[in-house]
């Protein structure tokens, strides 16, 4: 019994010090957007950023990353050919498996604030 507490323990502590999620990017807009996933509290022995993922989306098209990501604070920048669009910073914790990120929509109409 020993024997299978010390085996069990050692095959589920990384799991559950370590969880694990999933990230999806779907492009709502009705543009071409490109996409990056930046790591902001890495290990790694570097004050900048982690590129983690990048890519371009047409109108209305998504992908899902096959890669797990630690939980963690991410920053998202979404832009066009030209300029940024949308940046967000999200903070992952524990029971998160997977997220679903979109760029931001709205308008400037006369009277909108």
């Amino acid at each position: 019994m020993k024997k299978f507490l010390i085996i069990f323990i050692i095959v589920l502590l990384p799991a559950v010090a370590f969880a694990n999620f999933s990230i999806r990017f779907e492009n709502t807009s009705e543009e071409k957007m490109i996409y990056s996933l930046f790591w902001l509290d890495h290990p790694f022995n570097s004050l900048r950023p982690a590129n983690m993922a990048a890519g371009e989306l047409k109108a209305l098209e998504s992908r899902s990353l096959s890669n797990r990501y630690i939980n963690g604070q991410y920053y998202i920048v979404w832009r066009d050919d030209n300029e940024i669009k949308h940046e967000m910073l999200i903070y992952i914790q524990d029971d998160v498996t997977q997220i679903t990120v979109t760029p931001l929509s709205w308008s400037s109409k006369a009277g909108d604030l």
